[in-house]
């Protein structure tokens, strides 16, 4: 684990914006603490070390600030500073009083790279021909190679009065030699040679893309290897320590992986896939940005050796470290995008400090050791830090989601304030997720001595400000952790989910079966033997029309939840359909299914009402509630009333009769002839579909004797009763 940018680096052990857990009836706490969490708010002259203090930040001042939106390169001679733009190719230089003027406009889109000869002459790598210029001090310019490469990213002036450039579209370093003759030191399979730099013996470092390799070129031998292959696609900037070893800022890829093949699709058909574009990742900025809020990837800062020996010394929450400076000993310092963060780092300790530039992007750093500049994107301009801190700065929180409407309490923190400086703090809420759509309340009355009410307004979303003030720029009040604490609103229980449904029966009538019953045929007058059923398709006709039915036991299950995760507890109530007045079935009930034995019920349609609430996490004035009722239901426990007769008076038997019930329909006939073996029947008007139904059917080529036939019926619930009625043929 690297010790820079601890909290802040992708790890979450000394980082969070957290909120204590706790029951509506409870208040919570919404605590900050460590880098990480602290990162994702703004920061505005203040910054931001690697072990979670905020404090004021060195003092920025813009030095120049140009039309174009980018100012890709810096080179510093003495007390010149020269800046190159795009998307015009223009040189901008300034004197040693901070005045800029417009030096040369060069062909081109961009000026991509800047160098200083020995003689002072300025040379211009210019994109996207892949040209170099040379520019005397009056601005005239003249073209002194065209590369085989459309980008040139970097020129270093080698000690025999060369220019060296390193190449992209197609990758390769170069040797231009002062009459402007090219000769290529390498190529590579590479798309890109973003960064070199020289040795104590003038052979080469540098770094690729889309590959992420460190590549050393030996100079004399123009033979090269690579000695790391880095976990980022792209090796962006590098820088000698001496030694055998380089310090090389490295760079993920934030656009999406192409997605595998469909089925039915072309397998050999291109592939959008990392590095498939001309331009480097990191260019042109701003980089993409993930959809569905999904931070961007870090990039990280390595110290690598020429024996392949690899570690990573900082891990940077920014998608893109675009410039990269040596201050002293072992102290760096690297500019990123896209929030303008710039760090201070030190290689030995892997402590690290962040400021912040008013811009999005940090394109490129030049220094003397005294004073770094920053040529920045969004805008284009020129940026320095001063050597004092800001007197007053300021920190936004992230906005907190209480995830209900939440009264404040008392805001406190951990922090200090030296002498002459201090911290305040005010707060805003509102009921959106947007704190500058104008619904917001204003910010509160500042909160003072690290600890105070809060006056803000109820509301869902809440944020915070930190304001910092020295009245001596030695000195900054530091901040490490901030809590605030709120009473959210207890949220009502939700029934998601109220269903009804018939218990299995405790008894089911015998099985069908499939044999004739000796004699039985089809009626002539509108009633028919029906085919036989088996059981469980008796036990499904209960289901197959109309309202749910049931007889005997009923099962209720739920679902529910409540939103603040407060214990729930349920009761349940009936009432006929065509009545207002709810009677108890069950009070102070914790599962979510209950069997209801009805047999105590009278006959009729039912509605039950669930109650949910969330009194026992609760006291009684806050605990809420919530109610869903059934679809309407019936209950019969009532069996039919069933009466037959038999007409034998002639050779053909007719059995006639009516089946009859006071709640549900007539749902099924059957008969048996001498046994109990059954046969269906269908009412004589041939559907099942009222509350009284009429049977008739015929039996023929009977046994002269004694016979018996049992008729029996059923309702939609599934009671049965049956009549027998005996007679003689003759």
């Amino acid at each position: 684990m690297t010790k820079s940018i601890r909290t802040m680096i992708i790890m979450a052990l000394a980082a969070a914006v957290w909120a204590a857990p706790a029951r509506a009836a409870s208040s919570a706490v919404w605590t900050q603490y460590g880098a990480e969490s602290f990162a994702e708010g703004d920061l505005n002259g203040v910054a931001l070390t690697d072990k979670g203090a905020l404090q004021l930040g060195l003092r920025s001042r813009q030095v120049f600030q140009t039309s174009e939106p980018y100012l890709w390169s810096l080179a510093l001679d003495g007390t010149t500073l020269y800046a190159g733009s795009g998307n015009k190719a223009v040189v901008f230089r300034a004197d040693a009083s901070g005045n800029f003027d417009e030096m040369a406009m060069l062909p081109g889109v961009g000026v991509s790279a800047l160098a200083v000869g020995h003689k002072g002459e300025l040379y211009a790598g210019v994109f996207p021909a892949g040209e170099v210029y040379r520019v005397d001090k009056r601005g005239k310019h003249e073209l002194l190679a065209e590369l085989p490469g459309r980008y040139v990213w970097a020129l270093i002036p080698d000690a025999r009065g060369n220019l060296l450039a390193a190449t992209g579209a197609p990758a390769g370093i170069h040797r231009i030699s002062p009459d402007g003759t090219v000769k290529t030191l390498m190529r590579s399979q590479e798309k890109h040679i973003l960064c070199m730099t020289l040795d104590e013996n003038g052979n080469i470092y540098a770094g690729s893309s889309p590959g992420g390799l460190v590549i050393y070129l030996d100079v004399k031998s123009e033979k090269f290897s690579v000695i790391s292959d880095l976990d980022e696609e792209e090796a962006y900037r590098i820088i000698s320590l001496g030694g055998g070893e380089v310090l090389v800022a490295a760079n993920r890829d934030q656009m999406p992986a192409a997605p595998p093949p469909q089925p039915g699709n072309n397998p050999n058909a291109p592939q959008a896939q990392a590095g498939g574009r001309d331009e480097p990742l990191s260019f042109p900025v701003p980089y993409f940005v993930a959809q569905g809020g999904a931070p961007p990837l870090p990039s990280a800062i390595y110290r690598v050796k020429r024996n392949g020996d690899v570690r990573r010394l900082f891990t940077l929450p920014d998608p893109t470290i675009l410039s990269l400076i040596k201050l002293d000993g072992t102290r760096f310092m690297a500019g990123t995008g896209n929030r303008g963060n710039v760090y201070i780092l030190d290689i030995e300790t892997r402590e690290s400090v962040m400021h912040q530039l008013p811009v999005k992007q940090a394109l490129a750093i030049a220094g003397d050791g005294k004073a770094q500049y920053f040529a920045t994107g969004n805008p284009g301009a020129v940026y320095t830090f001063e050597n004092a801190h800001n007197a007053t700065g300021t920190y936004t929180s992230p906005v907190n989601d209480t995830f209900a409407p939440s009264a404040w309490g008392r805001l406190w923190a951990s922090g200090d304030e030296p002498a002459r400086t201090r911290l305040e703090f005010s707060v805003r809420s509102g009921n959106t997720g947007e704190p500058a759509d104008g619904s917001w309340s204003e910010w509160s009355a500042p909160v003072k001595n690290l600890s105070g009410a809060v006056s803000s307004p109820p509301g869902r979303f809440v944020q915070y400000r930190a304001s910092f003030f020295a009245s001596d720029t030695a000195a900054t009040p530091v901040l490490r952790q901030v809590n605030l604490a709120y009473l959210a609103a207890n949220q009502p229980p939700r029934i998601n989910e109220l269903k009804v449904s018939q218990a299995p029966p405790r008894r089911q009538p015998p099985p069908q079966d499939s044999q004739d019953s000796g004699g039985a045929k089809p009626g002539r007058s509108g009633g028919a033997a029906a085919p036989p059923q088996n059981g469980n398709q008796q036990q499904q006709i209960n289901y197959s029309v109309g309202a749910l039915t049931a007889n005997q036991e009923v099962i209720f299950s739920w679902k529910a939840l409540d939103p603040d995760g407060d214990p729930l507890r349920y009761s349940l109530h009936f009432k006929p359909l065509d009545s207002g007045l709810w009677t108890q079935i069950e009070e102070k009930y914790f599962a979510s299914e209950f069997r209801w034995l009805t047999e105590s019920v009278p006959d009729g349609q039912y509605v039950v009402r669930l109650t949910a609430t969330d009194l026992p996490g609760n006291p009684a004035g806050r605990a809420r509630s919530a109610q869903k009722e059934t679809e309407p239901f019936l209950i019969d426990n009532s069996r039919p009333e069933v009466s037959a007769t038999a007409d034998a008076s002639a050779k053909t038997v007719v059995i006639s009769g009516k089946a009859s019930d006071r709640t549900s329909i007539i749902s099924g006939f059957e008969y048996s002839l001498n046994n109990l073996e059954w046969l269906m029947l269908l009412p004589e008007d041939g559907i099942f579909d009222s509350l009284s139904e009429t049977f008739r059917f015929e039996l023929t080529d009977l046994a002269e004797g004694s016979h018996s036939v049992i008729v029996r019926a059923r309702d939609f619930t599934g009671n049965t009763s049956s009549a027998a009625v005996n007679f003689r043929v003759k």
